[in-house]
Order: structure tokens, then C-alpha cells, then sequence
């Protein structure tokens, strides 16, 4: 995932009041059952609306930063979905990123955190999530954000890969398996 904004930091305090970490601590708890190869780390302190994968030094990483762990409006489903997205990165086949060769790229992440991550998931931990209610939640921070959308692209300048776009993204993964990830990546 990569948003651009930051949290406001009276939401984030008032997350950590209303005890959003009885939500995060649970949901930590279970992507490292089911996957202890990688490190899962909770980075509440840091703002921004974001996860990330990486892989340094031999070791692979997940980073939930607090704009995201903590946002009012973003549910356990969601979560669920963006740390299966990084964890995606690490795991998936296919397409690598451009930037770094060692992570899969952007639909090979979503199409194996939509399909056999979430079902490693819900077979080891337990836990699931429904996609639909990720992607409507997702989609409104996006929309808050002003991220540009292919609603307002002309046909012809498309992003080439779904990824690219979120109302394309949106449509892709909720209409799983259906959606392969595209032929080259282009991020």
C-alpha cells in the first residue's frame, strides 16, 4: 500500500484510548503463526496512512505504520488485507518490482493476498476478512486523499496494469479469481 497522507494526531491518540491495540495485537498475533518466516513490527508512532514490505539483510519484513494501524475508519478486515498484501510482497510469485527485484509487484501482491495468503490465513490463524468491506473502506480514505482515480482517465491513457489504479484495483480484487495479475509489471 502507499498512501501520501498522515493521520491527524488527535485520531491517532484517540485510537490508542478507545484500545485499537486489543484489534492490532490479535491480528499481529496471528500473520506471525502463519507466517514465521517473516517479522511483523507494529510502528504506532509514525503517521503515515501505510505498510510496507522489506527485505534487508536476509530478513523479511512487514511495517503497519499508525497512520494506517490507527485510522478511525479503516476496520480489522482491512488491516487483515493490507498486512496480507505485504506479507504478498514476500511471498507471491510472478512479477517483481521494478525498484526492488526481491519483492513481487503491486497485482502479484493483491492477487496472492486474496487467494492463497488469505486462505493460509483463515487455515492457520483462523482469521478472515471480507474483501468487499476492505476495498469500500480503502477506497474512502483514498477518495479523502484526492488520489486520482480511472474514472477520470480517457480510455486511451489508462494505467496498463490494474494495480495502477484504484477503482480498477478495487473491481479486480473483489471479482477474485478471476483477476490474474497483468504480464510485466509497470510500477
Amino acid at each position: 500500500m502507499l498512501f501520501s497522507d498522515f493521520l491527524p494526531e488527535e485520531d491517532a491518540w484517540s485510537a490508542v484510548a478507545a484500545g485499537r491495540q486489543d484489534i492490532l495485537g490479535p491480528i499481529v498475533d496471528d500473520f506471525k503463526r502463519t507466517f514465521p518466516d517473516l517479522t511483523f513490527e507494529l510502528r504506532l508512532d509514525c503517521r503515515i496512512i501505510n505498510a510496507q514490505a522489506i527485505a534487508l539483510a536476509g530478513t523479511k519484513s512487514v511495517l503497519l505504520y499508525g497512520g494506517l494501524a490507527l485510522h478511525p475508519h479503516l476496520s480489522a478486515d482491512t488491516l487483515t488485507f493490507c498486512v496480507l498484501h505485504e506479507v504478498g510482497h514476500h511471498l507471491a510469485k510472478g512479477n517483481r518490482l521494478r525498484c526492488d527485484a526481491s519483492l513481487a509487484c503491486e497485482c502479484a501482491a493483491d492477487y496472492w493476498a486474496s487467494t492463497d495468503g488469505a486462505n493460509m490465513l483463515r487455515e492457520i490463524s483462523g482469521r478472515s476478512f471480507e474483501m468487499e468491506k476492505a476495498m469500500f473502506e480503502l477506497s474512502n480514505v483514498i477518495e479523502k486523499q484526492g488520489v486520482e482515480d480511472a474514472r477520470i482517465y480517457p480510455e486511451v491513457e489508462r494505467p496498463r496494469c490494474w494495480s495502477q489504479c484504484f477503482s480498477m484495483r478495487m473491481q479486480a480484487l473483489i471479482n477474485q479469481p478471476k483477476s490474474q495479475p497483468c504480464g510485466e509489471c509497470h510500477v
